[in-house]
């Protein structure tokens, strides 16, 4: 392999000198010193192992270069595979003839020899293609001295052969979990597991909560299920994803030269006589386009009309109508030659003026590196199923609830955090979901006449009426000290709950939840055990629990939500950008050396690590990294906010600190409004802009 002879006396020793020792009833044996090659629990046995196969790999491939054997080819322009490798297994592409079978004879001899192991010829295998006579295979399996099988029906307990046909797969997983759910009855399973499943198997309950509703994230008014579907789209998604950034990647190769030679993925076709893994590498297709950006560097691989480029838009596209003849535009001819910066006159003359200042807010990167694509809803523009997943649940949710779904976002956070039992949170869940067996619910699904409600025998039993109007509800709130929820109004129980909640603090969002679940455990009581109606035992009840596991701190204000830290891009970019000007500032006053003091800590971070990316932010780093090589030194250096402004005010003769606000400092407030509505840095030596001439005139008869 090319080593060195020094290296290889250096490892051999290592490997030689190992002693080993095994327990026999308990007790060590002797020391021993292996003498068969390598062992496992050597800690350089996994390297040693990678290497060997390494050089049985590429004597393989210089087998295919000599034409000694020769590989499958899955099209004319695909490339040849002869072998693939696994943990602890190979797969070998050769053609049915006596040489063939020499030649690979051959190299796993030199490979035996070399790496001290030997191949099971017990559990090797050779599987023949349809038109090899039975003649040839019987010449080669005995020169090979391995058996024939008609196929290799799994490895890893899946099917080595997939083809057109999904039933293959799913077939395997819907047996096993079969198997798994046998064992499983109502009776051993949870309350929980109870409501979602039912407890008899010949009897078909009722379906009280939609699984689209159900597979929705807790924050959204759901119980956080995994959506398979979406989840299996979001896995081949990684698939599309890994075709588009590794398109020299063997199996890239492969794809593109059988489905689309001529094409790029994004718009390539589902071809002819398609697998079943390419129709879903193509469905899944679909998720990319939602996240999917092009980064542009040179611009000359992305497209103006028809691709998705611009940032903070929702599909990233050109609104502007394509002139004829303009369709495969490119973004590079939207630049003025030779130097970083927009053509303003052209995109003027193509764009509208909406379009026009989305371009404009773009920063074009003085290298010009190759345009790429990256992934929109991560921080680092690299795909992960995480956030393909949560962006395909996010779409459904959006889509089947609409906009008072997601105003109810901020009772289902508060829902899923109070300090209660996990069974009183369940209970409160189906209660703003519409999901409890009561009465009203019960005829409004299935239909047919039912008795009065049990408490009062006055009215159908409705979840409004239980929780708030009935009599037996009033004494409880009462008791609570929660007498007020007796005069809400709304038309479900979910605005009832809503026109309380926004003003209760942990402790009464606690007995609020706890209230319901004790009058629910009540009322269950008196219906299916004949139970006295007692509600000063439902207060005890409820006081007992709200004192075990209630909290007691108050609740976040409405409104308030923590940052996505997926999205937080914009402060350090802002922060990255002012670098960037002031080394180029610097640059230009002919300064070698050169210290930068930040207070925003992750770019100083990422332009010392170096972090990997593909966002427009990682490509600004690139070009700080790049640029900061034209000075003789750059030290980078985190200064905290508070030490930075004392140390820099330090340089003064004398500071003077006071807030202004807003309102009374129109002259700042205007510059900065402003400023994102140019391009580029912008510094007024000669005179301010006509915009803030009035915060300036006004300003100034106030200072005289």
């Amino acid at each position: 392999m090319g080593f060195d002879t020094g290296w290889v006396q250096c490892v051999m020793a290592c490997v030689t000198t190992v002693t080993f020792f095994v327990l026999i009833n308990g007790s060590p044996s002797s020391e021993f010193r292996p003498t068969r090659g390598l062992r496992q629990g050597d800690p350089l046995s996994p390297y040693l192992f990678l290497l060997c196969a390494e050089e049985l790999s590429n004597m393989l491939r210089r087998a295919v270069e000599n034409q000694t054997i020769h590989g499958i080819r899955v099209s004319a322009t695909a490339p040849a595979i002869s072998h693939l490798l696994f943990a602890n297994d190979s797969i070998f592409f050769v053609r049915a003839t006596i040489h063939e079978a020499d030649v690979v004879n051959d190299i796993l001899r030199k490979y035996e020899a070399a790496s001290g192991q030997l191949v099971s010829l017990e559990k090797t295998t050779v599987v023949f293609s349809g038109g090899v006579t039975q003649g040839q295979r019987d010449a080669v399996t005995a020169r090979l001295g391995v058996e024939e099988v008609v196929d290799h029906a799994r490895y890893l307990g899946l099917p080595t052969v997939v083809g057109r046909s999904k039933k293959v797969i799913t077939d395997i997983i819907r047996d096993k979990l079969s198997k798994r759910l046998q064992g499983w009855r109502g009776k051993i399973l949870s309350r929980a597991a109870r409501f979602w499943w039912g407890h008899d198997e010949s009897k078909r309950g009722i379906h009280w909560v939609s699984w689209r509703k159900m597979a929705r994230p807790k924050g959204d008014g759901g119980m956080g299920f995994r959506d398979f579907r979406q989840f299996n789209l979001a896995l081949l998604g990684k698939q599309a994803w890994r075709l588009i950034t590794n398109p020299t990647s063997l199996w890239a190769r492969l794809m593109k030269a059988r489905y689309f030679p001529n094409d790029e993925f994004m718009t390539a076709g589902i071809g002819y006589n398609p697998s079943y893994t390419w129709r879903g590498i193509l469905e899944a297709r679909e998720v990319l386009e939602h996240g999917l950006r092009r980064r542009i560097g040179d611009g000359t691989a992305t497209r103006v009309w028809g691709q998705s480029w611009l940032p903070n838009t929702h599909m990233g596209r050109i609104i502007s109508p394509c002139p004829q003849g303009l369709e495969n535009m490119c973004v590079a001819e939207l630049m003025m030659p030779n130097v970083a910066v927009w053509d303003g006159d052209k995109l003027n003359q193509l764009l509208l003026p909406i379009d026009v200042q989305r371009v404009l807010d773009i920063r074009i990167s003085p290298n010009k590196p190759p345009d790429i694509w990256f992934w929109d809803f991560k921080k680092d523009g690299l795909y992960t199923v995480r956030s393909a997943y949560k962006m395909l649940v996010g779409d459904l949710g959006d889509m089947a609830g609409g906009s008072n779904w997601a105003r109810g976002r901020w009772l289902w956070n508060r829902l899923w955090k109070l300090s209660v039992w996990p069974r009183v949170k369940l209970f409160f869940w189906q209660l703003c979901s519409e999901a409890l067996a009561t009465r009203a619910n019960i005829a409004a699904r299935v239909g047919g006449e039912y008795s009065l409600f049990p408490f009062c025998h006055s009215n159908l039993e409705s979840s409004l009426h239980l929780f708030r109007d009935c009599g037996v509800a009033k004494w409880v709130w009462d008791g609570l000290g929660l007498g007020e929820m007796t005069e809400g109004r709304g038309e479900d129980v979910k605005e009832w709950v809503e026109g309380y909640w926004k003003n209760m603090c942990m402790e009464e969002g606690a007995k609020l939840m706890v209230g319901c679940w004790a009058i629910w455990e009540h009322r269950n009581k008196v219906v299916f055990d004949n139970a006295e109606v007692a509600p000063e035992g439902v207060v005890r009840r409820a006081t007992d629990v709200i004192h075990e596991g209630a909290g007691i701190e108050r609740m976040r204000p409405e409104g308030w939500r923590p940052a996505r830290r997926d999205q937080c891009w914009e402060v350090p970019f802002a922060e990255a950008t002012a670098i960037m000007d002031g080394l180029e500032e610097a640059a230009a006053r002919g300064i070698r050396k050169v210290k930068i003091e930040s207070d925003c800590l992750p770019v100083i971070e990422a332009i010392r690590e170096k972090p990997l990316g593909r966002s427009m932010f990682h490509q600004l780093l690139d070009d700080i990294v790049t640029f900061s090589s034209n000075f003789e030194s750059v030290i980078w250096s985190y200064v905290s906010r508070v030490n930075n402004c004392v140390a820099f005010s330090s340089n003064f003769e004398s500071v003077i600190w006071s807030y202004v606000s807003r309102v009374n400092n129109c002259v700042a407030h205007g510059l900065a409004h402003r400023v994102p509505r140019v391009v580029g840095k912008v510094v007024w030596e000669d005179g301010l802009p006509p915009s803030i001439n009035i915060a300036v005139a006004f300003d100034r008869l106030l200072i005289e």
